[in-house]
């Protein structure tokens, strides 16, 4: 994986005590800032490249630059970061900005992708995040956090799928633990789920829907906090056969005409029709 990244912050903490930086080419809390300035471009990097190869062989996991950083302490005022990597405001034009950005090119043949090991078996990732500290706090592998006050739009995660056998935006698998939870998307939700499940949607508060299904645009099925489930088809009901068994299709009346709801469903002679 090669990693291009617009700006580059390190920061060497101190040795002794006597060693604490002073002076406007130091951090706040005292410890060595390291700045560099270029005039012109580079694709590779404008401050800092490494180059090299990994060994074709090995009988350990290997990493082109590796940083150990051991954190330590036990307050809750401020957080702990391995590595920061600020891009700073100056840029306004309309492509794209990235604080940090990871592009592999390598061609491993692995496939899967979901299983818990992080040595092997992964396929071939731009960016993995682990989290595997024993506590009994939470553990996240990645975290994405989209703010916007100028009036535009903000997500905290922004996946894509561009070509693939299989072309997945997001493919979330649970595969360890005592609730096992594929996926779990909430509105101001405040618990975590209590049951295992592929996918739970939940609202905390404020009556939004807790599920609502497009297409084409158009709402086709809404469940609603209260559990109240609401189905809206649009255009010409299809044929009932074989492959629209069990379908249920509303129709909704104009003035005067009762809305109907019919199933498609195979009788004992095995003939397929809509029944009321």
């Amino acid at each position: 994986m090669k990693l291009l990244a617009a700006a580059l912050v390190l920061v060497a903490l101190p040795v002794a005590a006597q060693e604490v930086c002073t002076g406007p080419s130091c951090t706040a809390n005292g410890a060595t800032k390291f700045e560099a300035t270029t005039t012109g471009a580079s694709v590779q990097s404008n401050f800092e490249s490494t180059t090299g190869t990994l060994q074709a062989t090995a009988t350990a996991p290997q990493y082109g630059t590796a940083d150990f950083i051991t954190s330590a302490g036990s307050g809750t005022t401020y957080t702990q970061t391995g590595r920061l990597v600020y891009l700073l405001p100056g840029y306004t034009g309309t492509a794209g900005t990235r604080a940090a950005f990871g592009y592999n090119q390598a061609r491993g043949t692995a496939h899967n992708w979901a299983t818990a090991s992080n040595n092997a078996g992964h396929g071939n990732g731009g960016v993995v995040g682990q989290a595997d500290g024993p506590t009994l706090g939470t553990n996240f592998g990645l975290h994405g956090d989209g703010r916007n006050t100028g009036g535009g739009d903000a997500l905290g995660g922004a996946l894509l799928c561009e070509s693939g056998a299989h072309c997945i935006g997001i493919g979330a698998q649970a595969v360890g633990g005592t609730i096992k939870v594929g996926g779990f998307l909430g509105v101001n939700a405040a618990n975590l789920p209590t049951e295992s499940a592929a996918l739970v949607t939940d609202t905390g508060f404020g009556g939004e829907p807790t599920y609502i299904g497009k297409g084409l645009g158009l709402t086709v099925m809404k469940v609603s906090q209260a559990g109240a489930v609401q189905e809206v088809t649009y255009g010409a009901r299809p044929t009932c056969d074989a492959s629209t068994r069990t379908t249920r299709w509303v129709t909704r009346g104009g003035p005067g005409v009762a809305d109907t709801v019919e199933w498609c469903l195979k009788d004992a002679a095995d003939a397929y029709s809509w029944v009321p």
